[in-house]
């Protein structure tokens, strides 16, 4: 439930009546059209010192279907085969959703999901110390968010949309309710992986060796029609009967085109061997190596690009980045029973872990700064870009347009072209140095048991990150100067070159009687991220 105010009667006949509407010729006809179907509703409370007179009840709903289906085989003395499958479906109406919307009924996001998932294992006794798993996996993620008013074609009321999807446009009349659904709608992803695990273990008594290779691949088929849908901004409630939009160019009267669907993908592999070896009754030792290939995202058709300074612009490139080899992975870490006893226990551990390349970074990504949602989607024609229109403050004339004119958006009118039809300003593009992220963490702790049921611990926490993703604009002008590149604003850059540093002092007390189990901790933490220096302390407490 949520309180905001409708035009009444009375303030629709006071803006008719207004010099704004009176000298644009009477009420828009577009507008007139629009307003026959009663798109806000009648006002039902007393309007409040806020101004709210409406008391708007939108419905939540969530349908959950699901099924499992599972086999355990014993095959001869030792070996064992096991499959699982899953199947779920679900279908959802909520409110607002990504990026805020209204508050009214009948604009809700209807969220179909169906999610399968099929694994089967093989575990293999070659001998009593050696053991053999073989493990393969796949596994599909459909979902999809549309607009609940989708059925509705704008174009019945004279409103011009060139969207994949119908329904109103995000209409926007200051101090009024938002008419229409949000413009992150609609989208949808395909996400498919397939995986073969094969692991050995060879166990010596004081030895406990096991190594292993993983394959993933994954293919993620998606599309997001951002700002397809168009917004239309007006001032007040006489600007929007007269058809008058207005705003910033950059915050009203805009609209997407073009093809936002994509198909990426990325094969990876991984190889590790590790061993728990026992050197003495109170001192275990454990070792291990990893190597990880995370492979380069493709795009199906090619269509990714970069930017190039030589011309300067957008260039089209089968391979997005270079091939990283170098992600070794080395670990350890040892536990020490420090008198023998088994009441002081000693801990301390350090490794390394690389971070895959997420394929939401090049494709399906909602931009903060810019329109352009990525570098598989930069014009560098043919490639079907995503393109933007924009006008702002101009009359709705109904009719064809002609010449030179261009429509503005989501309304079948003209305009003379003060801002191009179709902006590529914006550019994404990636760093040709780009190497895989990676985190070493570290600790060292001591416990010690203080009597029955209980047990103090105390230890240090690190970790330190290095070559960790973030986005960066080359096209930033320094102190107020021009741009670099003047027939571009924004060209991100997505790159390795941020840093990370965590040091943390922990404190904790565990008690165990009578079945019941309590814990008290103190963390005091250190902090820095961003390659910037962050200093700060922040103490914390809990209790259960």
């Amino acid at each position: 439930m949520s309180q905001g105010h409708v035009p009444t009667d009375s303030e629709i006949s006071a803006a008719l009546a207004s010099d704004t509407v009176v000298n644009a010729g009477g009420e828009n006809p577009v507008i007139a059209n629009l307003l026959a179907r009663h798109p806000w509703p009648q006002p039902n409370i007393a309007t409040d010192a806020n101004g709210n007179n409406v008391l708007a009840t939108t419905r939540f709903s969530n349908r959950v279907d699901s099924l499992i289906g599972k086999i355990d085989q014993h095959l001869g003395a030792g070996d064992v085969l096991t499959g699982r499958y899953f199947f779920g479906d679900s279908d959802q109406s909520f409110p607002l959703a990504l990026v805020g919307g209204g508050i009214l009924p009948g604009y809700n996001t209807i969220t179909p999901t169906r999610v399968q998932l099929v694994s089967i294992s093989l575990t293999h006794i070659i001998t009593p110390r050696l053991l053999l798993e073989f493990r393969a996996g796949y596994n599909r993620f459909a979902e999809t968010f549309f607009s609940e008013d989708r059925k509705f074609d704008p174009r019945s009321v004279g409103l011009n949309s060139q969207g994949n999807d119908t329904g109103l446009p995000e209409i926007l009349v200051s101090g009024e309710s938002t008419l229409g659904s949000n413009t992150s709608l609609p989208r949808g992803r395909v996400d498919t992986n397939w995986q073969w695990v094969t692991n050995a273990s060879y166990n010596t008594g004081r030895n406990n060796w096991k190594w292993g290779y993983e394959f993933r691949r994954t293919f993620v088929n998606g599309f997001f029609d951002n700002g397809y849908r168009g917004r239309l901004l007006f001032p007040d409630l006489a600007s929007f009967l007269a058809g008058q939009p207005g705003g910033s160019l950059t915050t009203s009267n805009h609209e997407a085109q073009g093809d936002s669907r994509r198909g990426t993908f990325q094969n990876n592999h991984a190889f590790y061997v590790q061993n728990n070896f026992k050197l003495t009754r109170r001192l275990t030792l454990n070792a291990g190596l990893r190597w990880d290939y995370y492979g380069v995202i493709g795009e199906e058709r090619h269509r990714f690009s970069i930017f190039d300074a030589s011309i300067p612009g957008p260039r089209q490139v089968n391979q997005l980045y270079p091939h990283d080899l170098n992600n070794f992975a080395p670990r350890a870490s040892f536990a020490y029973d420090l008198f023998g006893s088994g009441k002081t226990v000693v801990r301390a551990g350090w490794g390394m872990f690389y971070d895959v390349f997420s394929q939401d970074f090049f494709a399906g990504q909602l931009p903060w700064n810019t329109f352009n949602p990525g570098p598989a989607y930069n014009d560098i024609g043919g490639s079907a870009p995503v393109l933007f229109s924009g006008s702002a403050a101009l009359a709705v004339i109904p009719g064809p347009c002609t010449g030179a004119d261009v429509p503005i958006p989501n309304m079948q009118s003209c305009a003379p072209p003060v801002f191009s039809k179709f902006s590529a300003s914006d550019i994404f593009t990636v760093d040709q140095k780009i190497r895989t992220p990676y985190i070493q963490n570290y600790n060292f702790n001591v416990q010690q048991r203080l009597g029955a049921g209980m047990a103090l611990q105390i230890g240090y926490v690190g970790s330190s990150g290095h070559k960790l993703f973030r986005y960066r604009d080359l096209n930033q002008s320094i102190g107020g100067g021009s741009l670099s590149y003047p027939d571009f604003v924004y060209i991100n850059q997505f790159e390795s070159s941020a840093t990370s540093n965590y040091n943390g002092l922990q404190l904790s007390l565990r008690t165990n009687a009578h079945g019941l189990t309590s814990m008290i901790s103190y963390t005091l933490v250190a902090f820095h991220r961003h390659g910037i220096r962050r200093p700060g302390f922040r103490s914390q407490r809990h209790a259960a």
